[in-house]
């Protein structure tokens, strides 16, 4: 962390520090404990060898917020993937609620599932326990030393600025720490690619506890990521076959 960003984290933590920690902990208290909701494997039928995938991460790829496993963003862009390709695909989720980049290398399986490509949501619970950008960065690294040598895409960190369930001012200190780690994980080798999330965030895009993206919410994220995806995969879309006028 530069040191103008250090000293302005120590000056907040000095100054606004416990106001920031009481809206925290009723944050904590007003957000309710939701169950996974998600799939841990599956495959959709198409053409060709099937493009494996394989989904790591926190509550967002474990679909905290949904009743249904087909809204959540791993299955959103499954789908989608599917239906601009054709191609024939290979998931698998090893998604931990309240998961951090730390947790991630601590849990997942050494070696990983073999891939052709390893996404992962990871970074809000990185903010939220003031975790470095140096120490993200670090975690990541020694995650993907996990795969089979295939890409990995961090499928990008939502803005919680407009999230419904933070006040402000922790609403703003919160976005600048996200913003930090995704600044950060910009420097990771060219095995990564970054997904720069630049949406909005509106109301019918949230689960009911304003904290996970919604099946709106999912369903926009996952258009965005499909175009990237299938650079990352080498796989073009699919031709339309027009019908015959004889």
């Amino acid at each position: 962390m530069p040191p103008w960003d250090q000293a302005k984290l120590a000056l907040t933590l000095a100054t606004a520090g416990p106001w920031l920690y009481w809206q925290g902990q009723k944050v904590r208290r007003a957000v309710p404990q939701l169950p996974e909701c998600f799939h841990p494997q599956g495959h959709l039928e198409g053409s060709g060898p099937p493009l494996r995938l394989v989904f790591l991460g926190d509550s967002i790829m474990a679909g905290i917020g949904h009743d249904d496993p087909q809204g959540i963003l791993p299955a959103q862009l499954v789908k989608g993937l599917s239906e601009k390709t054709g191609r024939a695909l290979e998931w698998q989720n090893l998604a931990r609620n309240g998961a951090d980049s730390a947790e991630l290398v601590q849990h997942s399986p050494t070696p990983l599932p073999p891939a052709d490509l390893y996404l992962v949501s990871v970074g809000v619970n990185d903010a939220l326990k003031l975790r470095s950008p140096q120490a993200f960065v670090e975690n990541l690294r020694q995650l993907s030393q996990k795969g089979n040598g295939a890409p990995w895409m961090l499928v990008g960190l939502p803005n919680l600025r407009e999230f419904p369930c933070f006040p402000y001012p922790l609403s703003g200190f919160l976005a600048w720490r996200v913003s930090q780690l995704e600044e950060a994980a910009l420097t990771l080798p060219s095995l990564w690619k970054v997904h720069r999330l630049r949406t909005s965030h509106t109301l019918d895009t949230f689960s009911p506890d304003g904290f996970h993206p919604g099946i709106i919410g999912c369903r926009s994220w996952a258009s965005r990521l499909v175009p990237e995806v299938m650079e990352m995969l080498g796989v073009k879309q699919k031709r339309m076959m027009l019908p015959v006028i004889g």
